[in-house]
């Protein structure tokens, strides 16, 4: 039990230290949302407690329109195509982003993974999900999202 105390002291120190990894989150990955595939960049700021944390996002989910296609007409020129076979304006075809905002708070387990619960603003509508990202290297993760109508996984960095 001697052995012991140090290391249990060590922990105890560690862990009640506040507020000391503030960092600066970033992620990207793929998603799912409301049915659409896409890519999502997002970036905020994390504030933690121990092993207790509160991050704040803001964030761009982007996505083609599936409606649309481009491709060439009988002449070979390119053109924007709509579902029903009509040419449309370029517009239609350009990739659709949507902004959104985020808050998660989580729980760390050093050197294991995190897991965290969140909601996220799109659409005009608040969506709850949970988190897990697992460490690749000290401050680089693979991070997994999910809940109702959205789902995604990708990367997450902090500095």
């Amino acid at each position: 039990m001697k052995g012991i105390m140090p290391f249990l002291a060590a922990a105890v120190a560690a862990s009640a230290s506040v507020a000391s990894a503030n960092s600066v989150q970033v992620n990207a990955g793929l998603a799912r949302s409301y049915g659409k595939w896409g890519g999502e960049l997002s970036a905020g700021y994390r504030f933690q407690f121990a092993i207790v944390d509160i991050t704040p996002l803001a964030g761009a989910f982007i996505t083609s329109r599936s409606d649309y296609r481009e491709r060439l007409d009988s002449n070979g020129f390119e053109h924007c195509f709509a579902s029903s076979g009509g040419i449309v304006g370029d517009e239609h075809c350009r990739a659709k982003t949507r902004g959104f905002g985020a808050i998660e708070a989580g729980v760390s387990i050093p050197l294991a993974a995190r897991v965290a619960v969140g909601g996220r603003y799109i659409g005009s509508q608040i969506r709850p999900y949970g988190s897990v990202a697992v460490p690749l290297f000290p401050k680089l993760g693979i991070k997994v999202n999910g809940g109702q109508y959205y789902a995604a996984a990708g990367l997450n960095l902090g500095f």
